[in-house]
C-alpha cells in the first residue's frame, strides 16, 4: 500500500521555485559570462602577436577594418559595430587571416579545434576625440571546439 501526501498550492510552488533557483545556479556555476576555466584571454595591441597560454596558438593583431561604434556622450540608433582583422597561426606552421565583429556576424570563428571570440576593442570612441589607429587593442578570448 502506498501512502500519497497531497500538497498545497503553496508548497507547489515553493517546490517549483526551489527546483528553478537550483537550476539557475547550476547553469550560472558553469559559465561566468560566457566563459569556462578552460578559456584563455588576452589582450592584443595592433600590430603585436601574443600566445593563448599553452595552447600552441599564437594570434596577430592585424587592422581594424571598421569602427562605427556609438561614441560616449553621443545618443545613437545602433550601437555600431568594431570590426578588426586577425592572422591566427599554430605552431608556427598553419596561419590564417580571419575577420571578427563585436557586433556583426562574425563574433568568433573555429581554427583547429579552438574557438576565438572577439571579446572588446579599446579604446572606447570618444564624440570629441578620434582614435588614433596605433593606440587600439583588441581583447580575444579562446576555448576548446565544442
Amino acid at each position: 500500500m502506498c501512502y500519497c501526501q497531497r500538497i498545497t498550492h503553496t508548497q507547489y510552488l515553493l517546490m517549483n521555485s526551489l527546483l528553478m533557483f537550483s537550476v539557475l545556479v547550476a547553469l550560472l556555476s558553469g559559465m561566468a559570462l560566457g566563459q569556462t576555466q578552460n578559456d584563455d584571454e588576452v589582450t592584443v595591441s595592433i600590430g603585436n602577436a601574443k600566445p593563448f597560454g599553452d595552447t600552441a596558438v599564437e594570434v596577430k593583431f592585424v587592422e581594424v577594418l571598421e569602427d562605427s561604434r556609438c561614441p560616449e556622450g553621443v545618443d545613437c540608433f545602433w550601437a555600431g559595430n568594431a570590426r578588426i582583422r586577425i592572422e591566427v597561426n599554430r605552431n608556427h606552421k598553419t596561419s590564417m587571416c580571419f575577420e571578427l565583429d563585436t557586433n556583426g556576424p562574425t563574433p568568433f570563428v573555429n581554427f583547429d579545434g579552438f574557438r576565438i571570440t572577439f571579446k572588446a576593442l579599446d579604446p572606447y570612441p570618444k564624440a570629441d576625440k578620434p582614435v588614433d589607429r596605433s593606440a587600439y587593442r583588441a581583447t580575444l578570448v579562446i576555448s576548446k571546439s565544442k
